[in-house]
C-alpha cells in the first residue's frame, strides 16, 4: 500500500516536472540550437579532416625520405665496392634493407589514413548539405512554430537564425 502511494506521487510529481519543463522549452531557441550544434559539428569534422590529410602527408614524407636515403646508401655500397671495401658496403646494403622495409611498413598506414580522409571528406560534405537544408528550413519552421503559438512571423536575416 505504502509503495503504490510513493509510485503514484513519484508519477505525479515526474508529471508536473516534465509539463513545466515542456512550458520552459521555447521551440524556436531549440531550432536556432540545433543549426548552431549542425555548425559545430561541421567545425569538428573539418578539423579532423585536416587532421587526417596532414597526417597521411607526414607518412608520406617519411616514406620518401625512407627512399632517399635508401637511394643514397646503395650509391654508397657501391662506391665501397669499388673501393675495394665488401664488408662496408655489405653493411651499408643492411640498412638499406631495414629502411626499405620501414618505408614499405609505412604503405598499409597510408593505406588507412587515405580511407580515412576519404570516409571523413564524405561525412563533412553530407553534414554541410545537411546544416544548408537546415540554414535553408530554418525561416520557415520558425514561422510555422510561431503561427502554432500565435506570435507574429520573424523578419527574415539571411536564414542563419542569428537574433
Amino acid at each position: 500500500m505504502v509503495k503504490s502511494t510513493i509510485d503514484r506521487i513519484a508519477g505525479i510529481v515526474k508529471s508536473n516536472v516534465n509539463e513545466l519543463l515542456d512550458q520552459l522549452e521555447d521551440p524556436e531557441k531549440m531550432v536556432r540550437q540545433m543549426v548552431r550544434d549542425m555548425e559545430a559539428d561541421v567545425d569538428r569534422v573539418t578539423a579532423a579532416v585536416g587532421t587526417a590529410v596532414a597526417g597521411v602527408r607526414r607518412l608520406q614524407k617519411e616514406q620518401e625520405s625512407h627512399r632517399d636515403r635508401s637511394t643514397q646508401l646503395q650509391q654508397r655500397a657501391a662506391q665501397a665496392l669499388d673501393a675495394g671495401e665488401e664488408e662496408l658496403a655489405r653493411q651499408i646494403l643492411g640498412r638499406r634493407v631495414l629502411l626499405d622495409g620501414a618505408a614499405d611498413d609505412l604503405d598499409p598506414a597510408m593505406e588507412e589514413g587515405r580511407v580515412t580522409v576519404e570516409r571523413l571528406k564524405a561525412q563533412l560534405t553530407s553534414l554541410r548539405e545537411d546544416l544548408d537544408d537546415a540554414r535553408r528550413r530554418l525561416g520557415s519552421l520558425i514561422a510555422k512554430i510561431r503561427a502554432s503559438q500565435g506570435k507574429p512571423a520573424p523578419a527574415t536575416n539571411g536564414g542563419t537564425g542569428s537574433e
